[in-house]
């Protein structure tokens, strides 16, 4: 039988050292949550207080809106808009003004990252039947590939920016991945597989960008 467990793998970026322990949970911006609702079989993001409070729903029809994330100064969302064959990434500002496309390009985009200075968000853009991670700034058009190779997924960037961290599947079971912002150094960080739920467990860094808090696979 499968069991999991949370994890967090701690590790020196000069040499490559890698040692696990126990993990610890972060609050949202603000003290508000920014969540996927489902009402009469639609999905529509909103914002919540942390005690349940005060939900606002900020999308409508057609489509449905999930995995919303903050923007690092609270001000937006974004979030990924799935309608028919595809999906796109949108913004948002918290107050339901605003909303703009993000992603230009046609086809399937999903799971946005914001950087840690709000100036680029990078996400999963579906490529030749593969999950590829790609990058994109906020203020010029464009999209920028930092994983050419592999079905990759789960964006999540370290607190200074340096990093991100994604999940890598592979032939037995998806691992837990790094590399510079830029798409080089690549490097695996764990063997034994994580779960797979992008969206719902996604891999989250630790503050001083040292450690990386995620689900692990045992037994």
């Amino acid at each position: 039988m499968r069991a999991w467990r949370v994890r967090t793998i701690v590790f020196c970026c000069a040499l490559g050292l890698t040692v696990q322990s126990a993990a610890r949970s972060a609050a949202g911006p603000s003290g508000r949550l920014a969540v996927t609702t489902v009402d009469r079989g639609a999905m529509w993001v909103a914002v919540v207080n942390a005690d349940g409070s005060g939900l606002r729903r900020l999308t409508a029809a057609p489509g449905h809106s999930v995995t919303p994330v903050w923007s690092p100064d609270g001000r937006r969302l974004a979030y990924t808009r799935i309608e028919g064959n595809e999906s796109q990434i949108y913004l948002i500002n918290t107050d339901g003004t605003g909303r703009r496309r993000f992603t230009g390009s046609p086809g399937v985009a999903l799971l946005p990252a914001w950087s840690p200075d709000g100036t680029r968000i990078a996400f999963v853009r579906r490529l030749r039947s593969a999950s590829r991670i790609v990058v994109a700034n906020l203020d010029r058009p464009g999209e920028t590939l930092l994983t050419p190779e592999g079905d990759n997924t789960a964006p999540a960037w370290s607190p200074d920016g340096r990093l991100i961290a994604f999940v890598a599947r592979g032939e037995d079971h998806p691992d837990l991945y790094v590399m510079s912002a830029d798409g080089t150094d690549q490097r695996r960080l764990t063997r034994d597989g994580v779960l797979l739920r992008p969206g719902i467990v996604q891999p989250a860094w630790l503050p001083g960008s040292r450690a990386i808090a995620f689900v692990e696979r045992i037994g």
